[in-house]
């Protein structure tokens, strides 16, 4: 995966991204109508975008705090994942 960048998803990946959530979670929706660029939130989502600015895989994380022997921490969960088939096992 040479020339291969992680930065943070755009709106304008929003699309490309969620298609590939229906695709990993095999998960059928109508992207058309069920996802606004405009208001979808891409907080905490990161990108692999190929040399092409294509989108390779994302990953979304979300803080959180957890209870470790009785302290509050700051955690970060992974609340979905998803890469495209070509791209996987690289």
């Amino acid at each position: 995966m040479e020339n291969f960048v992680i930065r943070p998803v755009t709106r304008e990946d929003v699309l490309e991204t969620e298609k590939l959530a229906t695709l990993a979670w095999l998960n059928p929706c109508d992207l058309e109508k069920e996802c606004d660029p405009e208001t979808f939130n891409t907080d905490g989502m990161m990108g692999l975008v190929t040399p092409e600015n294509e989108i390779a895989a994302y990953i979304t994380e979300i803080p959180f705090e957890s209870n470790f022997d009785g302290h509050k921490v700051g955690m970060n969960g992974i609340s979905c994942v998803g890469t495209k088939p070509e791209y996987r096992y690289g």
